[in-house]
Parts: C-alpha cells; structure tokens; sequence
C-alpha cells in the first residue's frame, strides 16, 4: 500500500525509532533527500537467518518521492553494503499481496516469488496476505553489479 506518513519525518524522530528498532535487532537507515538533505524515508533490515545469511528489509518512503528512482537507488545501495560487506546469501521483502503495484516492481527488479504467506499483516484493522520474494546474491551481481557505478 501507498501511504503517506502520519507525521513529518524529523531526525530526531528517526533517532528514536532507530534507538526502539535496535533493542528488537533491527537496523534503521535514513533515506535523505539529494538536494535538501531532509529525511524522505526509511530503511530496514535485519539478518533474519544467520546461518543461511538471510536478510530480510523494508522501505518506505514519503509519497512525493514514490513512483521515481529513489526506492531503487536505495535498495541497490543497502545490497551492496548487504552483499558485499555482510556477505548476504539473499535479501527478502514482505508486503501486502493486494498491492500489484510493488508485486510488478519487486518482479522487474529481479526478485522471486517466494510464498503468500496468508493472512500474516494486521493492518487498519484487518488482516492481509503477504508477498514475500527475495534477491540472490547471484541475481543482484548479474542485474546491479555497475549500478552505483552509474551514480557516480
């Protein structure tokens, strides 16, 4: 689902949130605005299976900024740091099933369908199945490789 947030984002905010998130093994990372340097959204990730060194992220991101390339430049950059520097296996992603909007993202960027996982998202009230896919190491060295290379 789209959503816009119900609060501006602020640093400060986002430091809390990232302090809360740690105590539950998650790490928090900021998403900021090329030209204003102002938070537009957010990331996380945690090592989800040790031993297989899978981890599992989410995203969001400030409605003005969606629909561009910023979700993209930010999952190929937390990759590389994942892949390269954490020696992930693979990356997985978790949504709400009804949105076929990020299904057809997730799928054009390389990811597999991996399971519906039914009715595992409580939401508004109401539980959803999610989509859950992943990225192989394999597949993110084949398709984004030289991607950060063209942002340089």
């Amino acid at each position: 689902f789209f959503r816009d947030f119900t609060d501006p984002l602020t640093m400060e905010a986002l430091k809390k949130l990232d302090k809360s998130m740690a105590r539950a093994g998650y790490c928090l990372l900021t998403i900021l605005d090329k030209e204003t340097a102002e938070p537009i959204g957010l990331m996380t990730f945690i090592l989800e299976k040790p031993n297989a060194r899978v981890y599992k992220f989410g995203i969001l991101l400030d409605t003005n900024c969606q629909r561009k390339t910023v979700a993209i430049d930010a999952i190929n950059i937390l990759g590389d740091f994942l892949f390269n520097k954490c020696f992930a296996h693979k990356l997985s992603v978790e949504f709400s099933d009804e949105d076929k909007q990020i299904h057809r993202i997730t799928a054009l960027g390389g990811f597999d369908h991996d399971a519906t996982l039914k009715e595992e998202l409580f939401m508004d009230g109401r539980y959803y199945d999610e989509a859950r896919y992943s990225l192989h190491i394999d597949m993110y060295e084949a398709l984004y490789s030289t991607y950060l290379d063209s942002k340089t």
